[in-house]
């Protein structure tokens, strides 16, 4: 199971959102990367944990909408898609 790029791309930004408007990426924190010179700064934790397990919920309740499901070395993501009624 691995997001999509869009997924992942879209989920980072969400978290990067929810980091810049708290106060931990306001300073130089090792929270963010700034204990590492040349380090990207990336927000990482996710804020509100209720929210997030909601987020889980929702994805899940979709069928993982988003996500790329494999068997070993079988893709079986657009089984799971017709198996759901929805075009690949």
């Amino acid at each position: 199971m691995e997001p999509s790029p869009e997924t992942q791309s879209a989920w980072a930004e969400h978290v990067a959102e929810l980091g810049r408007n708290s106060i931990y990426t306001k300073g130089n924190s090792w929270y963010w990367g700034s204990n590492i010179d040349d380090k990207p700064k990336v927000f990482l934790p996710y804020i509100n944990f209720p929210n997030y397990a909601a987020k889980c919920d929702q994805v899940a309740s979709a069928g993982y909408q988003g996500f790329i499901l494999t068997s070993g070395a079988k893709d079986v993501s657009h089984e799971m898609t017709a198996a759901q009624g929805s075009p690949p």
